[in-house]
């Protein structure tokens, strides 16, 4: 049991935090996809087709620790010391997964200081909360615990994956005399699959001191899900449209205080979705099992006495509707004018994940040249993974773009400080030039 739960936190510990997309942010209105970020920006052109699986992918996968926190050193071996990383590690150490794929975008501007955007996105969100205590129960063996309860209450996870079909407008207006370019994007919210504990599970685990058996007590607790019988049914028209709806709004700002300061704002991902279709939930509150005495040692005949006992689990589960709220982001600019296209600029990155929030702050340079390049660079910190390094570049020739953005440099490139991976990369198509 150990040797497996050594490469699954080895194999883990290479991917970190890589969601707050500094860098892809402070490039602001340098492609259309920039406007999933700020909809208060909008790209050099006057007119924009952003077509499915080439224009829009956005992928990051993230861990709250990296290897160097499970590695330790001594003398001239580095050796894998689990022990170290348990005690080391704080509630909360979560594992993300993020994808976004623009499905179509079409934008335009109306006159000089508006424009229109139409999209649709699918949007891919996952969390898991470590169970560090179960972890620590399982990797020390039961023998520690010989007539005693183990409490563990720490077990959480969410999954959404649901599709955005939207409508945005911006305008660039005169404020008390300050130019302030203003965004708002509204969504319809289509759920099409969900998992997740609405309340942690509370698990009591006693070892009988006698004969070594476990008997595992489960009090609150909540799973709810969507989606996965639809699968097993064969409705695939359900993954078209279905009950399961919702709402969303984007909000963003950008207000030019001087010649060469300009801060902006931007909340995205606000709502929620409402899943009605293929829906359930399941209370694990008062349910029980029990594994008779074996040695958590042997794998084979742990994970067979698991399976049974679960399988023996009466969990009262009933259809149902209930409603969930989207991760949110929250993003504050600065920019100083150093020349006439390149840009000082200063960034803090907030996402909300299950009612917590993780933070991130980054500076750096943007520099422009006319409507065909466009480059970035930003040096970040954020809590549980120190210092990195993210790029962006834009290319653009008559109505062809491309782009890439990746965040992590430092992480990316030195696997024992391996931080994370997050890039966004594809093909737009841009046709005329911005009003002067």
């Amino acid at each position: 049991m150990k040797v497996y739960l050594t490469l699954i936190f080895l194999s883990l510990a290479t991917l970190s935090q890589a969601q707050f997309n500094l860098n892809f942010y402070q490039m602001q209105g340098a492609t259309p996809q920039n406007t999933n970020y700020n909809p208060a920006v909008f790209p050099k052109a006057k007119v924009f087709v952003s077509l499915p699986g080439i224009s829009g992918i956005d992928l990051s996968v993230n861990n709250s620790f990296g290897m160097l926190d499970i590695l330790t050193e001594t003398g001239d071996s580095t050796l894998i010391d689990i022990d170290r990383f348990l005690a080391d590690q704080k509630d909360g150490a979560y594992f993300n997964a993020t994808a976004s794929i623009t499905d179509l975008m079409i934008g335009f501007r109306t006159g000089e200081n508006g424009f229109v955007t139409l999209f649709v996105n699918e949007r891919v969100d996952a969390t898991y909360f470590y169970p560090l205590k179960l972890v620590n129960f399982i990797w020390d063996g039961n023998a520690n615990y010989l007539g005693e309860s183990y409490e563990i209450d720490d077990i959480s996870y969410d999954f959404t994956h649901y599709r955005e079909i939207g409508v945005g407008y911006g305008r660039t207006i005169n404020l008390f005399g300050y130019n302030v370019d203003m965004g708002a994007r509204l969504k319809l919210l289509t759920g099409l699959f969900h998992g997740s504990i609405a309340d942690n599970i509370n698990m009591s685990v006693y070892t009988d001191p006698d004969d070594y058996s476990v008997t595992v007590s489960m009090q609150g607790g909540v799973s709810r899900l969507a989606g996965i019988d639809a699968i097993e049914d064969e409705n695939f028209a359900y993954l078209g449209f279905n009950q399961n709806t919702g709402f969303g709004v984007d909000l963003g700002a950008q207000v030019e205080l001087t010649d060469r300061i300009t801060v902006g704002f931007s909340a995205v991902d606000l709502g929620f979705i409402s899943w009605k279709e293929y829906s359930e939930t399941a209370s694990f509150n008062g349910a029980s099992f029990s594994i008779e005495g074996s040695s958590f040692d042997d794998i084979d005949q742990l994970a067979t006495a698991i399976v049974d006992s679960v399988e023996s689990l009466d969990i009262d589960t009933v259809a149902g509707s209930f409603n969930t709220t989207l991760n949110s982001k929250l993003f504050l600019n600065g920019s100083y004018r150093v020349t006439e296209n390149g840009y000082a600029q200063a960034t803090i990155s907030n996402y909300f994940t299950q009612g917590r929030m993780r933070s991130a702050f980054g500076i750096g340079y943007t520099q422009n040249l006319g409507n065909w390049f466009a480059a970035s660079a930003t040096f970040s910190a954020a809590s549980q993974r120190g210092l990195d390094m993210g790029l962006g570049l834009m290319l653009r020739g008559g109505f062809f773009q491309t782009y890439v953005a990746v965040d992590h440099i430092f992480g990316t490139m030195d696997i024992p400080e391996a931080s994370g991976f997050n890039m966004k990369f594809g093909i737009n198509f841009l046709f005329g030039k911005p009003p002067e």
